[in-house]
């Protein structure tokens, strides 16, 4: 540029204006893409351990607004009509917003084909984009969780967030890592909600990418094994968490075990403990229709055990299928369904034979059938923050039987009569606890009965959830702002 221009007083107060500007964004860009040590990085002092008592509170109630709340929220994964629980769960509160319309004004952001935009309510709408580095073009990747965004940055969605007075993330890809970016820069206010152990996943879904990667043998169990690489990406995706965590104005957790790392990252006052909601009519035993499953040919003069969600090892699906096993090998009546998809659906029908059913993933009308019309509901997964599936089978009058410790057991009202636990992963401890169930069926009749009453007296809606969860939060922090 000629040296003259330099000499018009506009003409240079714009260069430095856009000079400063540059070396903001490249800064906040720097910051995201190449995180420095923990020693020079952006200092988040944690709250001072003091005694407190857990947090059950709500945040408190602002002051009405003037006009709907505008909020954002991203998700990583792909949306489609086989998106497990944690897209199910948005697309309820979606549902239920639309009965929100003076207070809230909600749009959802999921990984979709083209970019794309599907109004539900006319306060209400779906934004679906494509993912800028999909772990569908990864190598050896199962994607059980579900595909998602693995870019540092997803510029595309900077001209959107623009509109929202609260973001809401999800999870800590790329539409995560893009909003905090966009916070720092224009102040919008961010909530972020747990639903998913990342770690426990990362561990699980790493371990057998190494094993496959590595072509299995040696070389597997020594990166597994001895070097424990799998261990290495899990302990990496907590502190990635953690930091993310750090840096939200409020978080929402689901499960009690995670105040012990969030009361280190946020004071009690930044965080409040998001349910979920059930739908009473849609899950309800009056949809039983045991012997309407023909063309996936379900007895329905056996005792049927159901499982749903994906059929791997994140979910324990092996377990179940071990036990059945057993029980059947002892003589008793026993066919299970495996409402889903996942890895292990080989190894079942290969280890169940005719036992078995494996419909792949099925609509949530026939779902709510499965649980009206099967006997009992068993889910050995380790990896919830909640456990949707199993509100929706108590819903259904359908008794659980889950892990001891688990958050599911929060559905359990009086252990041993109208729900049931485990120690350990035993497939024999799970068999010896199904086995009075088929032995007695007056007690699996009074459970199922009791397992109703409990959900019908005192579980919320969506709506109440969204309400008094999650707007209550999101009206807090557009308050302190």
């Amino acid at each position: 540029m000629p040296a003259k221009i330099f000499r018009d007083p506009w003409v240079l107060r714009s260069f430095q204006h856009q000079q400063t500007v540059n070396s903001s964004l490249k800064s906040s860009l720097n910051f995201l893409l190449h995180p420095v040590p923990d020693a020079v990085a952006v200092p988040v002092k944690p709250a001072p351990k003091i005694e407190r008592p857990a947090v059950e509170s709500l945040p408190p109630q602002p002051a009405p607004l003037d006009r709907p709340l505008k909020v954002g929220v991203l998700t990583d994964l792909e949306w489609h009509d086989k998106a497990g629980g944690h897209v199910k769960c948005w697309e309820k509160f979606a549902q239920a917003a639309g009965e929100l319309a003076d207070e809230l004004d909600l749009t959802l952001h999921f990984i979709g084909a083209e970019d794309k935009t599907i109004v539900l309510k006319p306060n209400v709408r779906l934004r679906l984009s494509p993912a800028v580095l999909n772990t569908r073009w990864i190598p050896a990747n199962a994607a059980g969780p579900g595909h998602s965004d693995l870019a540092p940055l997803k510029p595309s969605l900077f001209s959107q967030l623009k509109h929202y007075d609260v973001i809401h993330c999800t999870d800590v890809f790329a539409s995560a890592k893009t909003a905090l970016l966009h916070a720092r820069l224009a102040g919008t206010p961010v909530v972020k909600s747990i639903h998913t152990d990342l770690p426990k996943f990362t561990r699980i879904y790493s371990r057998d990418m190494i094993r496959k990667l590595s072509g299995g043998g040696r070389l597997s169990d020594w990166l597994t094994g001895s070097l424990g690489l799998h261990e290495w990406f899990a302990r990496n995706m907590q502190r990635k968490l953690e930091r993310f965590v750090s840096r939200c104005d409020h978080v929402l957790y689901s499960r009690e075990d995670d105040l012990r790392w969030l009361g280190d990252l946020q004071p009690a006052a930044n965080l409040s403990r998001l349910r979920r909601g059930i739908d009473k009519s849609a899950f309800n035993p009056r949809h039983n229709n045991r012997y309407g499953f023909g063309e996936w040919g379900i007895p329905g003069d056996r005792f049927l055990l159901l499982f749903a969600g994906r059929v791997d090892d994140s979910k324990g699906a092996m377990i179940l299928a071990r036990a059945a096993r057993r029980l059947l090998d002892k003589g008793y009546p026993a066919h299970v369904v495996f409402a889903g998809t996942g890895a292990s659906e080989q190894d079942i029908r290969t280890l169940l034979g005719r036992h078995v059913t494996l419909p792949g993933t099925v609509s949530q009308a026939r779902l709510a059938e499965l649980y009206a019309s099967c006997d009992l509901f068993v889910f050995p997964s380790h990896t919830e923050t909640f456990g949707n599936v199993c509100l929706e089978a108590c819903s259904s009058g359908m008794p659980i039987v889950v892990p001891e410790g688990e958050p599911m057991t929060q559905f359990i009202s009086r252990p041993g009569i109208d729900g049931f636990t485990v120690a350990g992963d035993d497939p024999e401890q799970w068999a010896n606890t199904i086995e009075p169930l088929i032995k007695h069926p007056e007690k699996l009749a009074r459970a199922s009965l009791l397992t109703r009453e409990h959900i019908e007296k005192f579980w919320p809606s969506w709506k109440d959830v969204l309400r008094d969860d999650l707007l209550a939060a999101w009206k807090g922090v557009f308050r302190k702002q």
